[in-house]
């Protein structure tokens, strides 16, 4: 392995240190000292791989941002009954999967500084946006399989996406046994908007 990917190896590791570590420090109690502390090494180390803490944290962004958008289901995409893929999309939405509730601290920990930072702002658009276009290919798709009509397939990703976002807050702010019930009636409503 040469030097250079071994760099990117150490890089990547040191980032996944930092993402466990804010999981249960939050941000604001994140701090290299913690993450060398995790990972049982000097903290002059990450700072030899990341020159300041700066550089970090902007790594950190990207990093966590791309382990949010592997949370789109593109295994729908595999499912071939239509109704079938529609209502894996609207609990999905509704998020009637597993999800790790401290993981959502650094989402909404990222959510937060976009007002200060324009590398999160950016990148929290991007992830916004990629969650959008995964929810309007699936509108559409089942706007061809005649599961939605023409109207409904116009304002459908907005309303979903709106939906998804509410639903992450409830999620987080309340908790998963109170926010089930909430998910739940959610869901249930969405199967009168689009009754398939």
């Amino acid at each position: 392995m040469g030097r250079k990917s071994k760099a990117n190896v150490r890089r990547k590791e040191i980032l996944q240190n930092f993402f466990e570590v804010m999981k249960e420090e939050g941000i604001e109690g994140t701090s290299i000292a913690k993450v060398a502390l995790r990972m049982e090494v000097n903290p002059s180390l990450l700072i030899h791989y990341f020159s300041s803490k700066e550089e970090i944290t902007l790594a950190f962004a990207d990093y966590a941002l791309e382990k949010f958008k592997s949370l789109i289901p593109h295994q729908l995409e595999q499912i071939s009954d239509a109704r079938e893929r529609w209502n894996a999309l609207l609990d999905w939405v509704c998020m009637l999967h597993k999800v790790n509730r401290k993981e959502w601290s650094i989402y909404y920990g990222l959510l937060a500084s976009v007002t200060r930072d324009a590398h999160n702002r950016s990148r929290m658009q991007e992830l916004h946006l990629a969650y959008l276009d995964f929810i309007e290919r699936e509108v559409q798709q089942a706007a061809q399989q005649q599961l939605i009509d023409a109207a409904q397939a116009r304002t459908a990703p907005a309303l979903l996406g709106s939906i998804m976002a509410g639903m992450r807050e409830t999620y987080y702010l309340m908790g998963p046994q109170l926010s089930r019930n909430k998910q739940e009636e959610v869901r249930a409503f969405l199967s009168t908007l689009f009754p398939t």
